[in-house]
């Protein structure tokens, strides 16, 4: 009986124009075109021509990948095989060629890219929520080490996962991840352009975005509204600078973010949790105080002194992380945090919490479980009072 998953491994230099390239076509051959489902080629260079000819012929084909140089001929026979679902393209000496003709491809579901060479241009991508017919792909991951381009953004890293089917377990959803190219930390940041176009270009038509995380961008002064973050409820905004600035390391503290990020956090009415790690400058965003259904706030390494009081966003939150700042005292909004279970206080180098305040957060706080203060001035007999104090708390809850 033929095999249905078939795993062909050809080593470097053995796939070429001589007689390792008939030998791949050989063993191509050999697969019963109507039957064979899923393949995978580590070919170097490339896959020569009478190997791209059997390739093509596997009509029944649902999952292929190549590690190989990938050029225009290979997407060419990809584009070629209408029953593919899961494409893997690895290519990490050679730059990938034009992928528009991978639109051909009816029933793709999945398509992962992998560049590691150098380009002077950024590669443009056919837009993952163009393919099977505007449907869209589940699931699609590039990675490259200089820039990917779609609806005007410059990428380094895409990732987004979706379930389109919901059922009553899994209701249908997407998670997007986006990164700026992967080059050394101290090159200029690209601008990420109009947020609603890249989320068009990207989401599968009707399906609901849950999680987004931003990576590294330089961000525009004012975002433009969309309704495709009204079922965010995960949000992740990190090492981000704002358009004016170089966006270079030295100046990752300069640029906040705060103006941008003030009409999109008002977009997302049913937002959970909010990290906005290293793109604040010191200035929290306006609309922070109207998420009242926050039950994680993370705001790592932004330079804030200060949180706002009297808002009704701190009763509902359980974890809340502020290291990395410059508080010199606890700031009081936390005594308003009734149902905090953790705090994240570490590396607030001018922190110096007083025993009197230790006792406030032991007294304000009856769910409060866990605080780290590692890195901070607080004087160690301070320290131990307040891990004593939640040390016996922990005791009673699983007595």
């Amino acid at each position: 009986m033929a095999a249905r998953s078939t795993r062909l491994r050809a080593a470097a230099g053995d796939a070429g124009n001589g007689g390792g390239g008939c030998r791949l076509a050989e063993f191509l051959r050999l697969l019963q075109p109507g039957v064979a489902r899923e393949v995978s080629l580590l070919v170097y260079p490339s896959l020569p021509a009478a190997a791209l000819a059997k390739l093509r012929a596997l009509s029944a084909l649902l999952a292929l990948r190549l590690h190989s140089y990938i050029d225009a001929a290979c997407i060419d026979a990809c584009a070629g095989l209408r029953h593919l679902s899961k494409l893997d393209l690895w290519s990490p000496y050679h730059p990938l060629p034009e992928l528009a003709p991978l639109l051909a491809c009816a029933n793709l579901q999945m398509l992962c890219l992998f560049d590691k060479s150098q380009r002077n241009e950024p590669l443009p991508l056919p837009p993952p929520a163009s393919f099977r017919g505007g449907r869209g792909l589940r699931y699609f991951w590039a990675f490259t080490t200089s820039t990917f381009q779609v609806a005007g953004a410059r990428l380094g890293h895409v990732f987004l996962c979706s379930t389109l089917e919901p059922c009553a377990e899994v209701p249908a959803s997407a998670f997007l991840f986006l990164h700026r190219q992967q080059q050394a930390a101290d090159l200029p940041r690209h601008p990420l352009g109009p947020l609603p176009a890249l989320l068009a270009a990207l989401l599968p038509p009707g399906v609901p975005l849950r999680h987004l995380t931003l990576l590294g961008f330089r961000l525009p002064r004012v975002a433009a509204c969309s309704t495709q973050l009204a079922d965010v409820d995960t949000l992740k905004v990190l090492s981000c600078v704002a358009e004016g600035t170089s966006g270079t390391s030295s100046e990752a503290s300069s640029g906040g973010c705060a103006a941008w990020l003030e009409p999109l956090l008002q977009d997302m009415p049913a937002l959970a949790d909010l990290e906005l790690r290293r793109c604040l400058a010191g200035k929290l965003p306006a609309s922070l105080p109207s998420l009242r259904g926050l039950s994680r706030l993370a705001l790592s390494d932004n330079g804030l002194a200060t949180l706002p009081t009297g808002c009704q966003f701190w009763t509902g939150l359980r974890e809340v992380d502020l290291s990395r700042n410059s508080f010199t005292r606890l700031p009081p909004a936390l005594l308003g945090a009734s149902a905090l279970e953790g705090l994240e206080l570490s590396g607030c180098r001018q922190l110096t919490l007083t025993a009197e305040e230790a006792e406030q957060l032991l007294q304000a706080l009856p769910r409060l479980r866990v605080v780290e203060l590692g890195g901070t001035a607080s004087e160690p007999e301070v320290v131990a009072q307040l891990e004593h104090g939640l040390a016996k708390r922990r005791e009673r809850a699983s007595a």
